[in-house]
């Protein structure tokens, strides 16, 4: 039996030894497969560069920091109360014909692309609320008080306001150029003298129509034209109109603007006349021991086109020696109109207040 088995022995060690081979070759990892990604063709195009930003207008300062009134010449009229005895009330009502309402100094050549002349006039005119043209004139009028059998010779001239400011070009923050402007923000008729003279014996009555007197001034045409009807106080009773809620929005916001110490805002509401009259340091001394303020009544009356008053009740709280003082006011805010000073289009160019007591 043991030689039989010998003689298989050989072919049992060769039949393991391909099993190992088999079984060898099998856990062997198989080789990647090769997938070449495409090429990425090559494009000519190059990016686009991006735009740079347009150039911007602005106004290096706000409306109204440096305004310089200019005074015309003196225009003198005589009007005449000589048919009564009794006192009256005179208008002389004025319009002056400007040749612009803006002077701008452009360079030779303005630096591309900026806008370039037209544009900037038409954004001064808006950022001013300038008038289109000079064919709508400056409209303002004086009422003047006459005693019976008397005339007046009344002096008066015109106060034009020249707001003086730069219109800067800028492009991405950088400052292209500088362009000193002025603009007309308010033309003004203003009494300057008045004398009062009886009227001479056997003088012309006044006439129920005149005609406008032409006066030139400085390039620029005024005609005044006198009203003639004149009102007695004594036989005819004063009519009070109410003002406008424009009137009464701009002493409220004044007002607000000094209890919330925001005395700048305050004082821009001013106009330029009563600014030049109360430098800001001065004007802002008169409400430094003011600690709090209440409205208790406020009201507008019509004076004419042009002014209001606006009639205010005010109780001041104020800090003496550490004591707390409340004291009650009664102030008056002369309103006239003023183009060009939004959002209300009018300045308060007269305060009056009158102390009512201290508790």
């Amino acid at each position: 039996m043991i030689e039989p088995f010998r003689a298989w022995c050989p072919i049992l060690l060769l039949i393991l030894l391909a099993l190992c081979l088999v079984m060898i070759s099998c856990a062997r990892p198989k080789p990647a497969v090769s997938r070449a990604l495409p090429p990425i063709p090559s494009s000519s195009a190059t990016p686009a560069e991006p735009t740079p930003p347009s150039p911007v207008l602005r106004l290096k300062e706000p409306i109204g920091a440096h305004v310089e009134i200019i005074a015309g010449e003196e225009l003198v009229r005589t009007i005449e109360n000589c048919a009564s005895t009794n006192s009256a009330t005179q208008e002389i009502e004025a319009s002056v014909e400007v040749s612009s309402f803006l002077h701008i100094e452009l360079p030779g050549a303005l630096p591309e692309p900026a806008p370039q002349e037209e544009g900037i006039k038409a954004f001064i005119h808006h950022t001013y609320a300038l008038p289109d043209s000079v064919s709508a004139p400056p409209i303002d009028r004086v009422a003047v008080p006459i005693p019976g059998g008397s005339r007046a010779v009344v002096h008066m001239a015109w106060h034009y306001a020249w707001d003086r400011n730069t219109v800067e070009i800028a492009q991405d923050g950088a400052v292209l150029a500088e362009l000193p402007v002025r603009a007309l923000i308010e033309a003004s008729l203003e009494v300057t003298d008045v004398t009062i003279e009886p009227c001479a014996t056997g003088s012309p009555q006044p006439q129920t129509s005149s005609t406008p007197e032409i006066v030139e001034n400085l390039g620029t045409s005024v005609e005044l034209q006198a009203t003639v009807a004149l009102t007695s106080e004594s036989e005819v009773g004063p009519t009070v109109l109410p003002g406008s809620d424009e009137a009464i929005a701009l002493v409220r916001g004044y007002l607000q603007a000094i209890q919330e110490g925001r005395f700048r805002d305050a004082y821009a509401l001013l106009h330029p006349r009563y600014q030049t009259a109360h430098p800001f340091e001065i004007w802002r001394q008169g409400y430094a021991p003011v600690t709090g303020l209440e409205i208790r009544i406020i009201e507008a009356i019509r004076i004419d086109r042009y002014t209001e008053e606006v009639r205010v009740g005010l109780t001041l709280t104020t800090q003496k020696q550490g004591q707390t003082l409340y004291s009650d006011w009664s102030a008056t805010y002369r309103v006239v109109v003023a183009r060009g000073v939004p959002p209300f289009q009018r300045a308060i160019s007269d305060i009056r207040m009158r102390a009512l007591g201290v508790g």
